[in-house]
């Protein structure tokens, strides 16, 4: 049995991934001495500087396990067959996954959970912000976590107890894929709405509605729920709808309307949620992957650019969830004035492919919008050549690598 305050050295199998490497920054900031390994064609999503205490090898080796560590934490998506846990199991060093090792992380702080079919990772962000300005000690891990929150990072302290020595707490961005939940302690949750995704792993709404309902069932007598299925909102209010959520979740934690006021308005934003990456030409990335997210992303867009012409750069993400959501990501452009379809972001569903970008532009076509298939992101560039100007605002939008066109089109 792993236990928390025992851990002193340990080595994450997938390190680049969003919540693997939210969680390598974590566990450095609780003094554990932190490595990983992830294969060569992977990126991280923050930047470097936060990354110079943790050795990072860029490919899988037998050798990047020593006898020293005390556990090594692997992505769900690594098993046995990656050569570094066949090592690590031979040396009987303790292996947990991604899932199991935040689970032992809520069982040891008072965890407020934010989780969620949309919005989740904003919230997040922007709770844990919150809790830092009225000057609480946290530890957060969110997908990715900001900047902002990293900058001011201050986790609570050993002994290990609910809460930390300090009285903090842990804010958690619980992802629902593979029922991850049903591996956390939550004292608090916040959950956001509630929309079938992940389809390859879910097979019916009934299904994925279930894994909320279960994780609801986790909060004790003395904790928490915001719902946010009971609080309506307009589209493309979303980041309205995120602080109300945060609003009340702060006010269960008992902080003045003066100190969830001040720290909601100081707030930033996160990484690859509606962020400004240019002025000149104006650009625009988001994370969005589901055709809810891209139809409020692009609604809240137009809204602020309401004479300029919008071009969307789609990265869809997994053959599944493009095949399941086909007709919503035709009818979800509706605000853009043209549209360009990169080929699918296969992630964890390499060689499997049922659909391709070309079905997803025809029926945006139509859809009546000017749709463009580019295989590749030169192909892109190409296209966009010429095209970009003061009277243009382009968004790239998809949760693979899409951010790589930006520096194409310097």
């Amino acid at each position: 049995m792993v236990s928390l305050d025992k851990l002193h050295k340990v080595h994450l199998v997938g390190i680049k991934g969003t919540g693997m490497s939210a969680l390598a920054l974590a566990l450095r900031a609780l003094g554990v001495e932190v490595s990983g390994s992830d294969a060569k064609d992977s990126f991280l999503l923050l930047p470097q500087k936060y990354f110079t205490k943790i050795a990072i090898a860029t490919d899988f080796s037998e050798k990047n396990i020593t006898s020293d560590l005390d556990a090594v934490i692997a992505s769900t998506s690594h098993t046995s067959k990656n050569p570094e846990i066949s090592e690590a199991k031979r040396r009987k060093i303790p292996v947990l996954t991604y899932p199991e090792m935040i689970g032992l992380l809520t069982k040891n702080f008072k965890t407020i959970a934010i989780c969620g079919s949309h919005g989740k990772t904003t919230t997040t962000n922007m709770l844990a912000h919150v809790l830092q300005q009225a000057g609480m000690s946290i530890l957060a891990i969110a997908g990715p976590t900001s900047e902002q929150v990293l900058d001011a990072v201050s986790p609570p302290t050993p002994p290990y107890s609910k809460g930390g020595s300090q009285g903090g707490y842990f804010v958690l961005e619980a992802d629902e894929y593979e029922n991850k939940l049903k591996y956390y302690s939550p004292f608090g949750v916040i959950l956001t709405n509630v929309e079938l995704d992940h389809p390859d792993f879910f097979k019916s709404e009934a299904e994925y509605t279930k894994v909320f309902e279960d994780f609801i069932k986790k909060i004790p007598w003395e904790g928490f729920l915001v719902d946010g299925r009971k609080i309506p909102y307009a589209l493309g209010e979303h980041n309205k709808f995120n602080a109300q959520l945060v609003r009340l979740a702060a006010q269960k934690l008992g902080l003045t309307e003066k100190q969830i006021s001040e720290g909601i308005a100081s707030f930033r934003g996160s990484p690859r949620r509606m962020e400004k990456v240019s002025d000149r030409p104006l650009i625009f990335d988001d994370y969005g992957h589901h055709p809810t997210e891209i139809r409020m992303t692009l609604h809240a867009l137009r809204n602020t650019n309401t004479e300029k012409r919008i071009w969307a750069v789609f990265h869809p993400h997994t053959y599944t969830r493009t095949k399941k959501f086909l007709k919503e990501f035709g009818a979800s452009f509706a605000d853009a004035d043209h549209v360009i379809v990169l080929d699918i972001f296969e992630s964890r569903e390499m060689g499997k492919q049922t659909i391709t970008s070309k079905d997803v532009v025809d029926e945006i076509i139509k859809n009546g919008k000017d749709a463009h298939y580019c295989p590749a992101f030169s192909d892109a560039a190409a296209l966009l050549k010429g095209k970009l100007n003061d009277g243009t605002v382009l968004l790239t939008i998809g949760a693979g690598d899409v951010w790589k066109l930006h520096a194409l089109l310097k």
